[in-house]
């Protein structure tokens, strides 16, 4: 079996049982580590941007290849 539909129910089930302790904080933790994963996310997706318009950038300098 998949990890992929397993693991929300693993993590909301951590997140009830924090719960369960400490009222807010296993929501919380859950929101701030989602917004950790985007953050994350959207630096990676900004970064290979970035990477792959400085190889066409190369490329256009060396005259070679197709750019758009």
């Amino acid at each position: 079996m998949p990890l992929f539909p397993v693991l929300p129910l693993m993590m909301w089930g951590i997140a009830w049982l924090i719960n369960q302790v400490a009222s807010p904080w296993g929501t919380w933790g859950m929101l701030w580590s989602h917004l950790a994963i985007l953050l994350v996310s959207l630096a990676i997706i900004v970064r290979d941007i970035v990477r792959l318009k400085t190889i066409k950038m190369s490329r256009a300098e060396q005259g070679g290849g197709h750019v758009r």
